[in-house]
């Protein structure tokens, strides 16, 4: 397998992103041609980059949400809620994929078996046929692996029967594919020029095809990246042209100018200096940091998925979006906050039949917020469901041979979520439980240097805290 490009990485979790938000777009206001037409073409990117970069899994998603989006772009299905949340199943699974979650094969493929039931209807089937792909320039020997793995990786997209060429001459790839030569142009496209590629039917008397490479194996260094805006770009540019004349200044030797002493010049030079430093650190600060509102993005697609999936409705509050903090952090927060918020919606806000008989509003709120406090940034997920329960804190603590007296501080007891294994749900659902996953939660605040409170009043809701100190300089509110 090619090793994974993280740019390509960055740009498919941004992809999906996209896909997320459209979809959740789709559940509030409705789909729309252009809408739909969006998704799709977010869907094809991510496709044939992750069968070129060895993500089979990935791809195979990607390929079967195309399907199903493809019938409703043509109008041969309406769609619908099961739609809009299978996708976002598989946008969550994809994204697992690519950040390199551990994930269970047995559910990925029932989620392909699922879309693939959902975009079936009754329509003549496509037939293969042998297509012969010609890619001119001088593009080296990995464009033989990444042809090969668009055919290996993407299901249902066909084989290569031969490849003729050198990497001084054209690439001739024999191929018997049902995709149409559109659909090859647009998948070859993201790895070669668009002008370079030509499809046409193959010669009527065809060698026998030789053997095929084995697929090459990078030895890529695993290098981090970052989108980085074109206004930062252009900003570092100037401040590093600015540095450079005031250091080729500097190097001539202060010349003293008229009516200003030779001390006050070189005074000036290094006056200008501190200037640009300044600008260039929070340039930098700009580039590395990231607001918090691309943390919360994830919350409203994966809320629009859990409405669907546990029949409850939910809205969503928040504040502090413009904090900035670290990426590593930013990242380092993503699953946690999923979890907790799937916690919340799953066993802390209840039905709303539950929820009118307690006089509250039949829709569940969620509330995100990010501050910072006292060299801290403090984010919290809160609800305003059930609230914890004392008793079933005690049962479950008791259950699992937890020495904890009866009388203990409702604080002491709040802890006991983050024991391993302990949960207070009395089923198990495919969603969460309060306190299964919450060690988890715990461990990876914890690794990023910070820790975790409850704050929970039965009945009115649960509080989740996140404190996480961080330096004067890794902080910043726009």
């Amino acid at each position: 397998m090619k090793q994974p490009d993280p740019i390509f990485v960055d740009e498919a979790l941004a992809n999906l992103d996209a896909m997320a938000q459209s979809l959740t777009a789709v559940m509030a206001d409705g789909p729309g041609p252009e809408r739909i037409n969006t998704i799709f073409r977010h869907a094809h990117s991510i496709k044939g980059g992750a069968a070129a970069f060895g993500f089979g899994n990935v791809a195979d998603l990607m390929h079967q949400a195309e399907t199903l989006l493809d019938q409703w772009r043509k109008d041969r299905l309406d769609p619908d809620g099961d739609g809009v949340a299978l996708l976002l199943e598989s946008v969550a699974l994809a994204r697992d994929g690519l950040t390199g979650a551990p994930t269970d094969p047995s559910i990925t493929q029932a989620l392909l078996a699922r879309l693939q039931a959902a975009a079936s209807v009754q329509m003549p089937k496509e037939i293969a046929r042998n297509r012969c792909i010609r890619i001119s320039g001088l593009h080296g020997p990995d464009l033989v692996d990444v042809v090969t793995a668009l055919f290996r990786d993407i299901a249902g997209l066909g084989a290569v029967l031969s490849v003729t060429g050198n990497d001084a001459s054209p690439r001739v790839f024999t191929v018997r594919t049902p995709a149409a030569d559109a659909e090859l142009l647009d998948l070859l496209a993201m790895h070669v020029d668009r002008a370079s590629i030509g499809i046409q039917d193959p010669p009527p008397e065809s060698a026998s095809p030789p053997s095929l490479p084995s697929p090459g194996v990078s030895d890529g260094h695993g290098a981090s990246f970052v989108r980085v805006g074109l206004d930062e770009l252009a900003q570092m540019d100037k401040l590093a042209a600015e540095l450079s004349q005031v250091i080729s200044e500097l190097a001539a030797g202060p010349v003293q100018a008229e009516g200003r002493p030779l001390k006050a010049e070189v005074g000036f030079h290094v006056a200008h200096l501190e200037q640009i430093a300044q600008l260039l650190r929070q340039t930098l600060h700009r580039v590395r940091s990231a607001p918090v509102s691309d943390l919360f993005a994830l919350v409203p697609p994966l809320l629009a998925n859990l409405a669907h999936t546990l029949g409850k409705s939910f809205t969503l509050a928040t504040s502090g979006e413009s904090v900035r903090l670290d990426r590593r952090v930013i990242q380092g927060l993503a699953d946690p906050l999923v979890q907790l918020v799937r916690n919340a919606c799953d066993h802390g806000i209840e039905s709303a039949q539950d929820r009118c008989a307690a006089g509250k509003p039949p829709d569940g709120r969620i509330a995100l917020s990010a501050d910072l406090r006292d060299g801290a940034a403090v984010l919290m997920v809160r609800d305003d469901g059930r609230g914890l329960s004392r008793s079933m804190l005690l049962q479950a603590a008791h259950t699992r041979g937890i020495d904890v007296a009866a009388d203990a501080p409702d604080q002491d007891l709040w802890r006991l979520v983050f024991s391993p294994g302990l949960t207070t749900a009395g089923t198990v659902t495919p969603v969460s439980g309060r306190g299964v996953g919450m060690d988890v939660v715990r461990r990876k605040v914890a690794a990023l240097g910070g820790a975790v409170e409850i704050e929970s009043v039965p009945g009115s809701g649960t509080c989740v805290v996140i404190r996480l100190p961080v330096q004067k300089h890794e902080i910043r509110q726009d």
